[in-house]
């Protein structure tokens, strides 16, 4: 391996990168590498001449790195999507709006952190509180619809470049409308496309209109709160500050539009836990970025991995809102209420 300062004749000299790995048109991504092996870092920056050069690496404060496995579980998170691009798919193209895709991620990561901050701001009555977390809200509802835009833009970029399983001189399927519109294809106005018209209408392969007619319900209740809030002159409804946390009235407009309110994310008056919504509407969206990587592969014939036993990680400081997501959704009030229990008094 190279040391520090020392170059490299070309990206398929990094030390990340299988030996004899056929490339395909693929590009070779230049990311922060831990070896677990040697337990050390290695950078590398690309010179003018186009040699990479090696560079002292201490650690990754923030952004994508690959190593085998996590090395700090609450800052690491693995999106399966953006391992696969890096892995299999990094054709021309597709890597310019997957960035996009981590500006969304790391959207989420801050709204989340945003609101246990106006959460406690509204427990100690702090002036605009509650018109701060009617905000936090509405760029939700914004951040998630903006997520299968970029999915669109990654499909269509792919779709640019690869072909179909029983015909490779064939593009997998004709151009789509708009690159960065995921409502122009799986919508017709309001209403879904059929898998059906999906596929007659851009040839498209059977599993990818499954998956643009299964999120087009969700797609079209986040756009419907969205417009409500945004284009309509409505607010996110009005935030009330509970003892459990702040709570949004789920029996009215716009949040009787979602059916994911439960025993546990209620209380008097069916009010529910907005951290809920929060939570739920980013665990959508991260899962439908994984099942549209799963879907598109199935529909392609993939190259070998460029480096296989390793993973593309996205730290961050705010990351372990979403690595603790499965476990808000069981737990959505952000509060214990003021009055102890007997037992504890």
């Amino acid at each position: 391996m190279a040391k520090i300062g020392e170059y490299l004749n070309g990206p398929t000299d990094l030390p990340y990168v299988a030996d004899g790995v056929q490339l395909w048109g693929r590009a070779i991504l230049l990311l922060p590498y831990f070896s677990h092996e040697t337990t050390e870092w290695f950078g590398f920056f690309q010179c003018p001449d186009k040699l990479l050069q090696r560079i002292a690496l201490v650690d990754v404060f923030s952004g994508a790195f690959l190593a085998s496995s996590p090395l700090k579980t609450d800052q690491d998170f693995y999106l399966p999507l953006e391992d696969l691009v890096f892995q299999r798919m990094s054709f021309p193209g597709i890597t310019r709006p997957l960035s996009s895709l981590d500006d969304v991620i790391e959207s989420f990561a801050s709204l989340l952190e945003l609101y246990e901050q106006v959460s406690h701001n509204c427990r100690d009555e702090r002036t605009g509180a509650l018109q701060t977390a009617q905000l936090l809200v509405n760029h939700l509802m914004v951040v998630a619809r903006t997520a299968f835009d970029v999915l669109q833009a990654v499909c269509c970029e792919a779709c640019a470049t690869v072909k179909q399983i029983e015909d490779r001189t064939r593009p997998l399927m004709q151009s789509l409308p708009r690159k960065d519109s995921f409502p122009q294809v799986a919508l017709r106005g309001d209403e879904p496309r059929t898998p059906e018209s999906l596929m007659k209408k851009f040839n498209m392969p059977r599993p990818l209109a499954d998956f643009y007619n299964f999120y087009a319900p969700f797609l079209v209740r986040v756009r419907s709160i969205r417009d409500e809030i945004i284009h309509r002159g409505r607010n996110a409804g009005f935030v009330f500050n509970l003892d459990q946390g702040l709570a949004v009235a789920t029996k009215e407009r716009p949040w009787n539009q979602l059916q994911i309110w439960n025993a546990g994310s209620l209380t008097h008056n069916d009010l529910g836990s907005p951290r809920m919504l929060f939570t739920y509407m980013i665990s959508e969206v991260i899962t439908a970025t994984s099942r549209f990587g799963e879907t598109f592969a199935s529909c392609i014939n993939l190259p070998e991995p460029l480096s296989p036993g390793n993973r593309v990680f996205l730290r961050g400081p705010l990351k372990h809102h979403l690595l603790r997501l499965e476990e808000t959704l069981a737990s959505p009030w952000e509060r214990r209420p003021e009055r102890k229990l007997e037992h504890e008094q």
